[in-house]
This record gives structure tokens, C-alpha cells and sequence, in this order.
């Protein structure tokens, strides 16, 4: 006990002796409340930003068909890989990290294990951007800011299964060896499905049915490497950058 005390007494003559020589500047309270405050702002708006591009990260992976595409004898690391949106996935870690440093400056977390902090914030970003993925949060913010360009550029640039290969379409005929679909955008074109072509389908393909489509596209044409019946759920999820009028294919409506 006596030696805490003569340690305290020395740590304490010591700041006393620093500050008396100018080697600390003594503040106020106010200055320390003012300045978590500050680190607090700074912390929220990060964990805001982050939570923003997580969720719509998994809102573009669902979007875009690459989770329809699980089931492929196609889905492997490079299609994992070539899918991933890294750019958005980099922002996110240095965000992490950002939010990590400004919070161990803080007052409120200086007593918490580091590991403790980053745990908690990876989890805090995993629930909520899951939560809010599953809402249609990320498809009212594309409808009613389509005409933004920053907007625009995000949600067609990562979101849209066109830029992945995709296509979303209902079937209008069956050949022996091709299927003629048209899209939410009254396009049509012409499906070329070969014997490397796998369809994914529990049942066959029929005239009317919905589908996901990824291959290489040639003007109308695709060269269909899969060819997934999809159902009204899965249909909802996928993108639709029409928003700004009406679809032209009422039953391809995307809601």
C-alpha cells in the first residue's frame, strides 16, 4: 500500500515538475469534454459512411445476380474474385481502421482492449449492414437520385448485372437451340445456348419464364455460358436502372 502511494506521489510530483517547466500545458475540463465530443462527431460520421458502403455491397452482389449464381458449376474463386466490388471493399477497411485510431484517441474507449473495440465495430458492421441490406433502402435511393451523378455512377457502375455479364428477361420463344427473351426494358435478344451452357432450372425452361442470364453479349446476341430460372423473389432483387419511367414489360416489372 505504501509503495502505490510513493508511486503516486512520484508520478504526480513529475507532472507537477512538467508542468512547471512548460513540458505540459494544463487544460481545462471543458477542453477534454470538447474534444471527445469532437472524436465522438468524427467517430459517428465514419461508422455512418461504413455502414453505408457495407450495405451496399451486399445490396450489389444480390443486385448485380452474383449470389443467384451460387449453385454454378461456374461459381469458383475467380468468379468470387472478378465479382468482388474491392474498390468499395478498401474504402471500407480504411474506414474500419480510421474509426479504430480515433476511437482509441477518446476518452470512452481508452480503457478498452483494442481487440475488444475492432470486434465490436467488424460486428456492429456485419449486423447492420445485413439489416439494412434486406430493406429497400439502396433501391429508393437510386430512384429518387438517379439523376445525381456520384448516385448514378455508383448503383449502375457496381449494382448493375450488365456490367457483370448479366441480364435479367422473360422467355418469348424456344428454338432447338437458341431462347429469344425481352427485358424489363422491352429489349430483345437472342440466347444462344450451347452444349458448355448450364441451366440452372428444376423443371425446364418454358415460354414465360423468368430468367438470369450471364454470358458474353454481342450487340442483341449472347453467347449463354449459364441460364438460371429465377423466381418473383429473386427477380425483385435483381437491379433495374428504369426507374426513371415506367417499364415498357409490365409482367418484367422489377418493384
Amino acid at each position: 500500500m505504501e509503495k502505490i502511494e510513493q508511486t503516486t506521489r512520484e508520478i504526480s510530483e513529475k507532472v507537477m515538475s512538467a508542468i512547471r517547466t512548460g513540458g505540459i500545458l494544463p487544460h481545462s475540463r471543458w477542453y477534454f469534454i470538447i474534444r471527445n465530443i469532437i472524436y465522438a462527431a468524427f467517430v459517428l460520421v465514419l461508422l455512418l459512411a461504413i455502414l453505408y458502403l457495407s450495405s451496399f455491397i451486399l445490396f450489389a452482389l444480390q443486385a448485380s445476380g452474383f449470389t443467384l449464381l451460387s449453385g454454378s458449376k461456374f461459381f469458383g474463386i475467380m468468379t468470387i474474385l472478378n465479382s468482388l466490388p474491392w474498390v468499395l471493399l478498401l474504402l471500407v477497411i480504411i474506414g474500419i481502421v480510421s474509426t479504430l485510431l480515433l476511437s482509441r484517441s477518446a476518452a470512452f474507449t481508452y480503457r478498452t482492449p483494442t481487440l475488444y473495440v475492432f470486434l465490436g465495430i467488424i460486428i456492429l458492421v456485419i449486423a447492420v449492414s445485413a439489416i439494412v441490406s434486406s430493406f429497400d433502402l439502396h433501391k429508393k435511393i437510386y430512384e429518387r437520385g438517379h439523376n445525381f451523378k456520384p448516385i448514378k455512377s455508383l448503383y449502375e457502375g457496381f449494382a448493375d448485372p450488365e456490367m457483370h455479364n448479366g441480364i435479367a428477361g422473360e422467355i418469348q420463344s424456344i428454338d432447338d437451340r437458341n431462347i429469344f427473351i425481352i427485358t424489363p426494358r422491352n429489349e430483345s435478344f437472342e440466347v444462344i445456348v450451347s452444349s458448355s451452357t448450364e441451366i440452372m432450372s428444376s423443371d425446364g425452361l418454358t415460354v414465360n419464364d423468368k430468367v438470369f442470364i450471364q454470358g458474353v453479349r454481342k450487340e442483341k446476341t449472347i453467347m449463354a455460358d449459364i441460364v438460371k430460372e429465377i423466381n418473383e423473389q429473386e427477380r425483385n432483387m435483381l437491379f433495374n436502372k428504369s426507374y426513371d419511367r415506367a417499364p415498357n414489360n409490365p409482367s418484367m416489372q422489377i418493384k
